[in-house]
């Protein structure tokens, strides 16, 4: 599914670009915003798949505070590519 942002994404940057209109970035922007959150909804499902636990998983395997920044810097943009 976070597949299908990309594209999304593509398409609200292509329409600011071409001619601004409204009515299509609003369109192109509920349509990222509503598989957003379908996303969110399918991930909280499970609690091994909340951000939360996944930056603490990662922090655990630092063994100094600079490593542990560089985890969770990481880990976070494992999570998305707009990270």
């Amino acid at each position: 599914m976070t597949n299908a942002l990309h594209p999304i994404y593509r398409q609200i940057i292509g329409q600011w670009r071409r001619d601004r209109s409204r009515t299509e970035l609003k369109r192109l922007s509920g349509r990222f915003l509503s598989l957003s959150l379908d996303i969110d909804r399918l991930l909280a499902f499970d609690s091994r798949r909340l951000l939360g636990a996944w930056l603490e998983s990662a922090k655990a395997k630092a063994s100094s505070g600079a490593e542990e920044a560089l985890y969770e810097f990481n880990a976070r943009n494992q999570v998305t590519k707009f990270g």
